[in-house]
């Protein structure tokens, strides 16, 4: 029943909550999408007429791992912005525990638990709920922590139009090794470190190494046990951290993961 311009505007404003650009994309058929943009399309779709309580069957069970994560990641930035009581239905327990605010067990239709994620894992109600949750439940709580809990923000950083020289300073006067490059809207390009200053001393262009945001950085959104796996996979020490735009906004440290992980939290304790 509604007007036809009221639905155009509530489609364009569901299409650009979700990531997709409206002008391209709001006149194709199904068929003519991916996978993710079409998951993208069902959660608009059931957010369609507002309601106060959303349930979601499993919404990103069918797509690849990668896919998987970035619409997760997507998804609870959403959240924040709609504030919607959502129940999440997933077989997946590490998604259960990034995505909930409160985790019920159920075994053959009987609630077995229901307790924040953190407690879900510190303290297992019984065998059952501790061989589902695993015997890597302490790493898991590194899940719980988000990157911008974790990270420092005053990194050592350098603009494109900036020299090879205004790169060494920066680097001398912070104590470091090297420093993000970010272009003029504060998109991370990628870093420059002494070694590659000494090679090319006059062009910052020459002694940066380039890479794409999403290659070289995490999100700010991220967990600390994504950030700590993405950092081992690439041998960093230092990881920049990024919004969703790719803008650099802080760092994170191997060192300060690790020291994390090494408090150990010991069996029922709650997380400091």
């Amino acid at each position: 029943g509604w007007e036809d311009d009221r639905i155009r505007k509530r489609v364009d404003d569901l299409l650009e909550l979700t990531g997709l650009d409206p002008d391209v994309n709001r006149d194709k058929y199904p068929r003519q999408l991916s996978g993710g943009q079409q998951q993208r399309v069902g959660v608009a779709r059931a957010l369609g007429a507002d309601p106060p309580i959303l349930l979601m069957d499993e919404p990103f069970g069918a797509i690849d791992p990668i896919t998987r994560e970035v619409l997760q990641d997507e998804f609870l930035e959403i959240q924040k912005r709609i504030s919607k009581t959502i129940i999440f239905v997933t077989h997946d327990i590490d998604e259960a525990i990034k995505m909930g605010d409160r985790v019920a067990i159920l075994r053959e239709g009987t609630l077995v638990q229901y307790d924040t994620p953190d407690t879900l894992l510190a303290r297992p109600k019984n065998r059952f709920v501790r061989d589902f949750v695993g015997a890597d439940r302490q790493l898991k709580r590194l899940g719980l922590l988000r990157v911008r809990e974790l990270m420092v923000k005053d990194s050592p950083v350098v603009s494109l139009r900036q020299s090879a020289e205004d790169a060494r300073r920066a680097i001398e006067s912070a104590g470091v090794k090297s420093a993000f490059v970010v272009d003029e809207d504060g998109v991370l390009r990628g870093w420059v470190d002494r070694e590659g200053l000494r090679e090319n001393p006059d062009s910052l262009l020459d002694a940066m190494s380039e890479g794409d945001f999403r290659e070289i950085g995490v999100r700010q959104s991220a967990t600390a046990r994504e950030a700590l796996s993405a950092m081992v996979a690439r041998g960093f020490r230092i990881t920049p951290v990024v919004n969703e735009k790719g803008v650099l906004v802080g760092n994170i440290t191997l060192r300060a993961l690790q020291e994390l992980a090494e408090q150990g939290w010991a069996e029922g304790e709650p997380a400091s």
